[in-house]
Formats: C-alpha cells, structure tokens, sequence
C-alpha cells in the first residue's frame, strides 16, 4: 500500500494553493489598457499584423514558445504573482493515487483499508477539479467584468464625441432639439463644378459622407416654423424663404467647423437662389400665401418666365460677384488700370486668366483664338461678353460703341434685353437682319467671343460646326445661365425659319425639354463622386422641378434642409401634392408633402422627456404648415388627418392641444382654427379612437368637442356588456370608473348644456349606473339583497 502525506500536511498543501489562485484572480490590473482604446489606424495595423503571423504558419513552439514564456512571467510578476512559490505547492501534493487508482481490481467487503483509500482518491479527485472549474470561473468572470466596465467607459467617450450626454432623455430634450435639433446639352459634355466658366469659381467640394443637418438645429428650424404660423395665423404675408435662409446660416455659424454639413456655400447658394425667383429680394413684391397655386399648377408662362429670369438674375450676379472677387485678390494686376468702374474690372480679370485658359480642345487639335478688335490694349470681345454674362448690359453697349465695326444690329438688340429683362422675344425683323449679319460677317471669325456673343443673343446655334464655343457652358453655372438665356417661353410659337435641327439652338427650346433632358441624366451625373450633392438640387430648380428636387433631398442626407424647402415652396404654391402614398417620394411630378411632415416630427413625440410639452408644440407647427388658409375649404383632408394622428399619439396632452377643461382655456387647436374646423378635427379623432378600441380617448375628444350624447352612447353599449360582471372584473371596473368621471364633469360649463339638450341620454345612463350598483350588491352576498332592490 503506497505511503501518503499526513493529512495535515496536504490541508496546508491545499490551503495555501486556494490562497495563490485567489491572488491570481484578483491580480489583474484594475483598468487595463485594452486594444479597445486603440485608434482606427492602429486597430489596422495590428490587424495586418495578426494576418501576416497567420499566413506565416509560425510554431509556438522553440524560440516563440520561450519568448511567450517569458512574458507570462513578466506579467505575473508584475501583479505580485510568485508562480515558483505556486508551483511547489503543486509539487507538495501528492496527486499520484488520484491518477494512478487501479480501477481493474474490486474491492473486498471485508477490505476497509483499500475501501478508505478508494474513497479518499475520489475526495481528492473531486476537489482537485472543483477548485479547476472555481478558479476557472472566477478568473472569466473577473476578467469579463472588467472588459465590460471597460467597453462602458469607452462607449460613454464615443457617444460623448458625438453629441450624447448622460442622463439627458434622447428621444426628445432640449439637447436633442438643439442639436437634432450639364454641356451644350447633357449627352455631349458632362457639366461640372470645377470652373464657374473659365474663371475657376467653384463650388464647395467637401466630403459629404456623415448625416448632413440631420442632428443640427431643430429647435431654431421649430421656432422658425412657429414665427411663420403666427404671422399666416394673422393674415401677414411672410417672406419665408428669406427667414429660413436666416436660420440656415444661424444653424451653420453656431456649428462652425464641427458642423457635419461639408457643402455649406452651395447650400446657402440654394436658398439666395430661391429668393431670387420667387422674387422675395425684392421689397417692392407683394407676395401672399399661395400667390404662385393655381400659376403653377396650370403652367402659365408669365410665371414661368418669372422664375426663369429670377434665376437668371441670380446667375449673373454671381459672376458678378465672382469677377469682383478674382480682381480684389490680384490688386498688382487691378492698380494698372486706374479708370474705376466694373469695365476695368473685366479688363483685369481678362489679364488674370492665364493663356492655357484660352485653349479648348475640340477633338484631337486645339484651338488658339486670336482676338479681334484691340482697344487701348484690351481685346474688346471678351469684355463685351463678361459684361453680358454678369448682366451689365448697358456697360457691354459701352464698349461695343468702340469697336470700328459696326454693330448696329447687335447693339439693337442689347437695348432690348435691357429694356424688357428677356421677357419680349426679338422682333422678327431685328432677328433676320442679325442673323444676316452673323452668316456674312462673324461665322468665320476667328475670336470665339465674337462669335459666342452673336449666338447667344441671336440664337444662331450654339455650337457652330466650325468653332468649339463649349468654353461658354465648362462649369454648371454657365450651362444653366446659357439654358435661361436660350428658352423659349412665350405665347407665340416659335418662327418658322429658326433652326429646329437636332443639334440647333430649338432643338431643346422648351422647358418641358430641359426638364426631361435633366431627369434623364440623373444626379449622379452631377454628383458622381458624392462631393457636390447640392449641384442636382440647383439644376432642379432652376428647371422648376420643385417636386423632384425636394424629393431628391428628402430621400438623401439632407432630409432636414429639404423639409424646410417644402415649407418654403408649399407656401407660394409651387408644389404639385400627391397624397396617394405613405412613403416619402413622389408620383408623377407629385410629391407627398404630408408624408415628409409626418416623418420629420416622430422624434417630437416621443414619451418620458421633460421637454415633451414643446416638442409637441414643435410638431404641432409642423403640421400647421399642411393647413391650406387661403383656400375657400381651408380643411383638407391631409392636414385634418395628420392633425387627428397627433391628437391619437398625444392623448396625456389634450389640455395642450385642445383645451383645459379646469381652467377652461383653449389649447393650439382652437387658437389657430375656427371653432368648427376644430371641432370637427375632434370629432374625426374621437371616431377613429372609437374604432381602434380606445375609449377613454374616445370619450375625452368627443367631451372636449362638445358632443356628450356619443360619450353616452360608448358608455351604455360598454356598461351594458360588463353590467352582470363580478366587481372584481377588470374591464368592469375600468368602465365603471370612466362613466363615474363623466358624471362628476357634467358640472362644468361645456357637457352640462351639451347634456341639457340630450336629457334622454342623461336619463339613460342614469339608469344603467343604477343597475351597476344594483350587481354591485348582489354580488356582495344575500345580506344585501334588500338595500339592492330599494
């Protein structure tokens, strides 16, 4: 029989082995710097490393092993962890009768020696893998404990960075609201924002990979909203596009550089834009809700040719602008022409731009212009041509007076653009004779401004076979402006001797084939690398396509800023309204404005936040702006049923909303609607409550809409259901309760005369509360049979 160690040598053995792995547990660094915390970069290279070790194949064994080893070492002795000292009470048990046990040999009854070591192996082997599976368990759970407590302090820093303070509701707090709060034509050339013609004015081109706006002053676009639905509350005219234009730039100046909107120039370029067709730059307009509906929706040419010229007012003022801006950053070039006026400013910026600016290619060969007639040093063309393209007419008449050549017909012309803003065609006469003029004595000339002049004011063609003129229509602006120019929008047809030619300056003359040639490209042959997403939208409306441009932004990410476009548009008229779809898009150049209202308040309406009360206001703004005012039935169907939506969503805000029935105060509702059209709001949400199996908002909506005999009706027909029920029934107490609260409100002012015209109802409900007291009786037992028949 084998020896063994006395039994107080292996408790001491164990005990002291139970110690060192309690140390070993707890041994781990209260807050170990875990890869978590690395950054994105050196999260990839220590990928690729783990990638290359394992495409390596390496052996853990030899020199890996040994180095492996050793770390292991350094790290426990790091932690005050002795593994010398733990090995030797390993070594101090003696674990061989637990691995050796002969289990082949049976044991005698008789044999109480070999039974008790059978026994006292088992005792060993059992403890020996408990303390395995203990150690085991508590080393996990510990070590999982404090990558959690890590990954939290790591989630609390990244949801930090991105706006998030703990402890602040998110659904719908202050904090939340703050802070949620083309070519000659499209097939031949693909328009880009590099250049602003040839003179390098881009757009702004910033990545635009995050949610633009889409977390960034609510709250300031919700007082906006708000300020606008008081003055329409009061019949004011309001210039809306000019007051979110304000908010934008509020919302972009308080965001500044940690703003994620990367576009920002194009986007205020949007709104100025806006501004300038709808007309609101100027002081003199007067313009009302609604003025542009019935216009627009009848595609009436005065409007048309309204908007075409605001937008080409604003395009030219641009290049205004840009042309200013170009010289004031050259002053050695603007000090050498000492004359004042923006003539000398064109004459510096045609010294400004480079010669390689000069060439275009066409094909395989490039062109070199030469530039006709010379004045005191400055070819006199391309000032003609600056000059018109910033719409300083009577200056580009100046300098053509100059040219020895005459060019009266051209000059004719001029005085007419000048005169009528391009709202009065040519007269036949003028146009022929310029066109005359055009084939004998400028098709063949060799300066291409020259030549771009006559065509885009005599339409000649705008792209003679014989020179490239694609330099006057290189950067979006310049095709826009050269589309506004070249439209043909007036009641009189089109002269029969114009050039219709697939390639002529008519082929695509209307802007019903402008807006088709547009769709057809799509955005992202403006937008391909995703750098410039406002370039489509601005297309878009220039083409007055206010439909698809603000789908195209609702459905991208700027569902904020196109929002607040609708608004704007919805409220001249200028959107044609489908509501036939509840998803966010349009049918058939109609948009679902509803739709995109509905979306963009959700996050107003959520529940448990300190701020729900203005939020919900916020929202109901929102859906103030589907209120048509101006019509003769101002009650449509889209705003009474986002309306009742709101309502059925917010039933614990009712005194909000509606009124106060304690202080007998009128709620949003009745301060901005007529008492009917109110009333009747409430009533259409009372049904639908009805119906969804919501009585108590039921009988609250059809009580705050005066009408007490359909609150009496929902109570008889559920009263009479439960009547027979124990009092104990749930449903039973329930409507007990809500008919016990309308009786105790028949006092105030509203139900009690609403009551008094009803009196058979009253009498009616009396009687079924007395047989609910009746059952209430009888179901207490036969000792109250007598009082329940009195």
């Amino acid at each position: 029989m084998a020896s063994h160690p006395p039994p107080h040598t292996q408790l001491a053995a164990w005990s002291d082995l139970l110690r060192d792995s309690n140390d070993l547990v707890s041994s781990l660094p209260a807050s170990p710097t875990l890869p978590i915390l690395r950054s994105a970069g050196e999260l990839e290279r220590l990928s690729r490393r783990f990638a290359r070790s394992a495409s390596a194949g390496r052996d853990v064994s030899g020199r890996n092993a040994a180095h492996n080893e050793a770390q292991a070492k350094l790290f426990f002795a790091g932690h005050n962890v002795d593994l010398q000292n733990q090995e030797s009470h390993l070594r101090a048990l003696d674990l061989s009768p637990v691995y050796h046990a002969d289990e082949s040999h049976s044991i005698s009854e008789m044999d109480v020696e070999r039974y008790l070591e059978k026994q006292h192996q088992r005792v060993v082997n059992d403890t020996i893998e408990e303390c395995n599976e203990l150690t085991t368990h508590m080393f996990r759970k510990n070590y999982i404990n404090q990558i959690e407590d890590n990954w939290n302090k790591t989630k609390s820093q990244i949801l930090e960075s991105a706006g998030y303070r703990a402890g602040v509701p998110q659904q719908v707090s202050q904090s939340f609201l703050d802070d949620y709060s083309m070519s000659n034509t499209l097939r031949d050339n693909k328009v880009t924002s590099s250049t602003r013609g040839v003179n390098r004015l881009t757009f702004s081109a910033n990545s635009t990979s995050t949610l633009h706006m889409q977390n960034h002053g609510a709250s300031k676009w919700a007082k906006a909203v708000e300020s606008l639905n008081e003055r329409r509350r009061g019949g004011e005219p309001v210039r809306i596009i000019r007051t979110f234009m304000q908010t934008q730039h509020d919302i972009l100046q308080r965001h500044g550089s940690q703003s994620p909107m990367m576009d920002e120039e194009s986007l205020m370029e949007c709104w100025q834009l806006l501004t300038a067709m709808i007309g609101e730059s100027n002081e003199s307009t007067d313009l009302c809700e609604a003025v542009f509906r019935d216009s627009f929706r009848n595609g009436n040419q005065i409007l048309r040719r309204r908007l075409i010229e605001g937008g080409r007012e604003y395009s030219e003022r641009l290049y205004f602008k840009h042309i200013q801006a170009e010289v004031f950053s050259r002053p050695d070039v603007r000090n050498k022409i000492r004359s004042p006026g923006f003539i000398s400013d064109v004459k510096a910026f045609i010294q400004i731009l480079n010669k390689e600016e000069w060439n275009w290619a066409k094909g395989d060969r490039f062109w070199d212009p030469v530039f006709e007639d010379i004045v005191e040093g400055y070819p006199v063309w391309p000032q003609i041509f600056f000059l018109f393209r910033s719409g300083q007419i009577r200056d580009a008449i100046t300098v053509l007076h100059s040219v020895k050549e005459q060019h009266s017909t051209l000059i004719s012309c001029l005085h007419h653009f000048e005169l009528n803003k391009f709202s009065e065609p040519l007269s036949h006469e003028v146009w022929k004779q310029l066109l005359q003029d055009y084939s004998r004595n400028v098709a063949q000339s060799n300066d291409p401004f020259k030549v771009a002049m006559y065509n885009v004011v005599g339409r000649c063609s705008v792209n003679p076979p014989d020179y490239p003129l694609n330099y006057i229509s290189s950067s979006l602006d310049d095709y826009i402006w050269l589309k506004l120019v070249m439209l043909w929008e007036f009641d009189e047809p089109l002269p029969e001797w114009t050039d219709r030619s697939e390639k002529g300056p008519f082929s695509s003359a209307s802007l019903e084939d402008w807006q088709s040639e547009l769709i057809n490209a799509g955005p992202r042959h403006f937008n391909d690398d995703g750098t410039t997403p406002f370039l489509y939208f601005t297309v878009l409306l220039h083409s007055h396509q206010f439909e698809e441009a603000v789908a195209y932004l609702v459905a991208s990410d700027y569902f904020v800023v196109g929002t607040h476009f609708a608004i704007a548009l919805n409220y001249y008229g200028l959107l044609r309204k489908s509501y036939q779809s509840s998803e966010i898009g349009h049918l058939s150049g109609e948009i679902d404005f509803s739709s995109i209202i509905s979306h963009y308040i959700k996050p107003f309406l959520g529940n448990h936040s300190p701020y729900e009360v203005s939020a919900l206001v916020y929202a109901f703004h929102y859906v103030y702006t589907l209120r048509e005012s101006h019509s003769v039935s101002s009650l449509n169907l889209e705003f009474k049923r986002e309306m009742v939506n709101l309502l059925l969503l917010q039933n614990d805000h009712f005194s909000t909303l509606i009124r106060n029935t304690r202080s007998n105060q009128n709620g949003f509702l009745f301060d901005y609607l007529p008492a009917d059209e109110a009333k009747s709001i409430l009533i259409s949400a009372a049904e639908k409550a009805r119906t969804n199996s919501k009585i108590a908002e039921a009988i609250h909506l059809f009580t705050l809409a005066g009408e007490s005999s359909q609150v009496v009706s929902i109570l008889l027909h559920h009263l009479c259901r439960v009547l027979d029920l124990s009092p104990d029934n749930l449903e039973r107490s329930y409507i007990s309760r809500l008919a016990t609260q309308f009786i105790q409100e028949l006092d105030s002012p509203g139900i009690g005369s609403s009551m008094k015209q009803n009196p058979r109802a009253y009498h009616s409900l009396s009687i079924a509360m007395r047989l609910l007291e009746f059952f209430d009786m009888f179901y207490r037992g036969p000792n109250n049979y007598d009082e329940a028949l009195r």
